[in-house]
């Protein structure tokens, strides 16, 4: 395998590319809404209300809306209270749970029951009380189709996870950073599978530069999952304790590393692939040319508001871990190779 040579980052480079990261970080499904379709209040009257809606996540009439994310609504002022519902295209209504932040201008909605795949949902969001709610239309996507193959077809099969395409919710802006550094495939292989586990096995892999396929990195150790509780297929979730990568010779261990997804319906691909869990920082510094101390990852964090917890160890290395995946396909002709 060959490498790419890196040039060495100036620390005022990456407090900048940091700088611009973090807002590259944010979800991209939230866009503005049109703010001319509502109706414009007379601001001179103190008793006139004012709220408005912003943004939304999904943005009204979004298809391909992944079944089990979060849905997101922004306000321009304090909007709490604000009795947003969530309903089938048909009206049937979906129980859910919302929750503010701390200015009460962004409210997050958590469907209580998984959303049907394939399937029109309306979020309706009343803003004043003299106005129509705004109603915010999206699609699910295929993904929470039931399988249509046996579970034990599965095995066998073997996923490309990106790395380098992942996005980051934590840590927040040198997530982006870590991208560009851990950017080689990750691969996950179901080892067994029946109607109430699954067991997944994850190793590294490579991509051929002669032909770009990927293949698995033989002269790195593979790690189980166990098993993972698989009643809720298509959706599972597998536990790993540590997660031992190495990059350009260095280790980077990822402790609670817990993954999830949703197998398609015909076992070839995984959407809303998400990762959390803890980073150890530690040997970070001289893969971001920030150094050779322990602490140089988290003293460059400290400098933009971040702050590095205690490791399972202990020490006060680690850093909390957030990343979603695109969706991930099943790499024709790969089995994993236990190492």
């Amino acid at each position: 395998m060959s490498s790419i040579p890196r040039t060495p980052l100036r620390i005022g480079a990456l407090l900048g590319a940091l700088v611009a990261l973090t807002a590259c970080d944010k979800p991209t499904q939230a866009i503005r809404l049109d703010d001319s379709a509502l109706p414009q209040p007379d601001s001179s009257d103190p008793e006139v209300c004012t709220v408005q809606v912003l943004d939304s996540r999904p943005v009204n009439a979004a298809a391909g809306v992944y079944y089990r994310d979060p849905l997101r609504v922004t306000f321009n002022e304090d909007a709490y209270g604000a009795a947003i519902a969530l309903n089938g295209a048909d009206g049937s209504y979906e129980p859910v749970q919302v929750t503010w932040d701390e200015p009460r201008l962004n409210a997050t909605i958590i469907p209580l029951n998984p959303l049907d795949a394939s399937t029109e949902y309306v979020l309706t969001v009343p803003y004043c009380p003299d106005q129509d709610p705004a109603d915010i239309r999206f699609t699910t996507s295929s993904f929470g189709s039931p399988l249509t193959v046996e579970p034990d077809s599965l095995e066998g099969a073997a996923y490309h996870l990106p790395l380098g395409d992942a996005t980051y919710e934590r840590p927040p802006g040198i997530g982006g950073i870590i991208r560009n550094y851990l950017d080689q495939p990750l691969l996950i292989g179901v080892v067994e599978a029946n109607v109430d586990t699954l067991g997944l096995m994850g190793a590294q892999g490579w991509v051929d530069g002669t032909t770009g396929s990927i293949r698995q990195l033989l002269t790195r150790q593979t790690w189980y999952f166990g098993q993972a509780d698989f009643r809720s297929r298509p959706y599972f979730s597998a536990y790993a304790s540590a997660v031992p990568l190495i990059y350009d010779g260095t280790e980077i261990v990822f402790y609670d590393f817990n993954l999830e997804g949703t197998l398609s319906a015909d076992g070839t691909a995984v959407g809303g692939a998400r990762m959390t869990g803890q980073i150890d920082t530690r040997n970070l510094g001289p893969l971001l040319q920030l150094g050779s101390e322990a602490s140089a990852a988290c003293d460059f964090v400290a400098d933009v508001g971040l702050e590095c917890i205690d490791c399972p160890d202990g020490n006060p290395y680690c850093l909390d871990l957030d990343a979603t995946f695109p969706t991930a396909r099943v790499v024709d002709g790969l089995r994993l190779t236990p190492i």
